[in-house]
Parts: structure tokens; sequence; C-alpha cells
């Protein structure tokens, strides 16, 4: 893991510029890598570091929020090769949507679900909107599908001008201490993103523990190659 932070941190270390297209094309892997400096008890306090807080409009916030649902459309791809797992070897796949790696963990499905509401609560929230309502009630792995579906479709219908002073908004949290907010960086740096990695991956867990053919490039999803 150090390794990896290691080399984000060198590539990361050249101007951040905007194409044509108004991409920015280090700024994922900056919010990314401030939260593993989190994770590790480090404050970075490097440029990149700061992407957010000096960026124009909403771009970084619509880009990062645009990444974490391509991690649950990952998701959705994964459910197919359960499907595929359960035919094979003649179990009903439900048993997969209850399975978990510990007694005290919670199921498949909860992950999902997890990883579905803090993406919506990101891109309601950093847009000035309330997160629309989805209840828990999903049993199979056709409501696990439809949930990632409208959870997706919802992040993406919030363009990018609607991000526009995201940093400067306050979330409040249910467990954040008496007369405490989170400010919109911090939101989708602590919050955000560390959730939702540590539900998607979580629920990668469950089906790679029991036998679900996916691996680390079923994780990653598209990558999208350009010429040398």
């Amino acid at each position: 893991m150090i390794e990896d932070i290691v080399s984000v941190v060198a590539f990361l270390s050249g101007p951040c510029t905007i194409d044509a297209d108004h991409r920015c094309e280090r700024f994922i892997g900056a919010s990314i890598t401030a939260c593993w400096f989190g994770q590790l008890g480090y404050k970075p306090h490097h440029r990149w570091a700061r992407t957010l807080q000096h960026s124009q409009g909403g771009i970084m916030y619509a880009h990062a929020i645009s990444q974490c649902a391509q991690a649950l459309r990952n998701l959705e791809t994964w459910l197919e090769k359960a499907e595929q797992q359960a035919a094979a070897r003649k179990f009903d796949v439900g048993v997969l949507m209850s399975a978990r790696l510990a007694p005290d963990m919670k199921p498949f499905i909860y992950q999902v679900q997890s990883a579905c509401d803090y993406v919506k609560a990101a891109a309601a929230w950093l847009s000035g909107q309330t997160p629309p309502g989805h209840e828990d009630t999903e049993q199979t792995i056709d409501d696990v599908r439809a949930r990632i579906r409208k959870t997706v479709a919802f992040a993406l219908s919030v363009k990018e001008p609607q991000y526009a002073g995201a940093a400067a908004r306050k979330v409040a949290l249910s467990f954040a201490p008496a007369g405490k907010v989170l400010g919109g960086e911090d939101y989708l740096l602590q919050m955000t993103i560390p959730n939702v990695y540590f539900h998607v991956a979580m629920a990668y867990a469950i089906l790679r523990h029991n036998g679900v053919d996916i691996g680390k490039m079923e994780f990653l999803g598209p990558v999208n190659w350009i010429d040398a």
C-alpha cells in the first residue's frame, strides 16, 4: 500500500491542468490519496491535497462523484458473475446475498445498500439537494441490481454546475458530535470516498470468498488507456 501511495504522489507532483473538456486529469488520484494519508494518520499539506478548495465551480466534485458511481457500476457487473457461479455449482444465488465474512459483520446486501447510500447522499448534499429516499427492502439479486441502478441514475443526473459552491456547504451527520458538521470538502474526502470504497471492497471480498470469479480488474472496471 505504501508503495502505491508513493507512486501516486510522484505522479501528482506535476502541475494539475484542465484540458479543453474541463477534465482535471490528476484530481481523482489526489482526492483518494488524501484519504489514504488520512487513514495513515498523516495530514498532507502538498498543493494537490488542496485541489478541491481551490477548484473552480463544481468540476472536481462532479468527477469524484462520477468515479464513485462507476464503482457501483463495477459492482453490478459482479452480480452476473455471481449468477453464473450459482448456476454452475447448482445453488441458490440468494445465499450470496446474505453471505458475510464474519459472524459480527453485515451481509452482502447491506454492503451494497451502504455504498449506494454514501454515493447518493454525496451527490445530493454537495449539490444543495436532499437525498432521495431508498428503503432498505432488498432481498434478491434483482433487488440489489435495481438499487444500484437507481442510485447511479440519481448521481449522474446531478450536473457539474450544480456542485458550484460544494466546498462551502455544511453537511450534518446523525453521529457527529453535538453542534458539529462537516464542510463539503472534508465530507467528500473523509466520509464519502473512504466509505464508498470500504463497502464496495467488502462486497467484493464476500463474493470472492464464496468462489465468484472476479479479480482486481473487475474491481477497477473500465480503464481509459491512451496512446503513449
